[in-house]
């Protein structure tokens, strides 16, 4: 399982089979076959945005210290690998 945090504490989760996101209004569950598209983007500060796009739905994590850019990469990682 891998695990990211947020500036506002929010997480995003990954544990093989399915993407969780905890945040201040609740939590949303993406499962690996409907993850279309993932993306990670960096704003002029450089903290970093992940975009996960799937069926009928978005699931984002914002506002990612640079400093775990290493966590994020192999996030990604993780999520491709098991959407092949």
């Amino acid at each position: 399982m891998i695990e990211l945090t947020n500036s506002a504490g929010y997480i995003l989760s990954f544990d093989g089979r399915v993407i969780e996101n905890f945040y201040n209004a609740g939590n949303m569950r993406i499962h690996i076959s409907h993850v279309q598209n993932l993306e990670v983007e960096e704003n002029k500060k450089g903290q970093l945005w992940i975009k996960i796009k799937g069926h009928n739905q978005v699931c984002n994590l914002m506002d990612i210290d640079p400093e775990n850019r290493g966590l994020v990469d192999e996030f990604v990682s993780q999520v491709n690998s098991a959407r092949s």
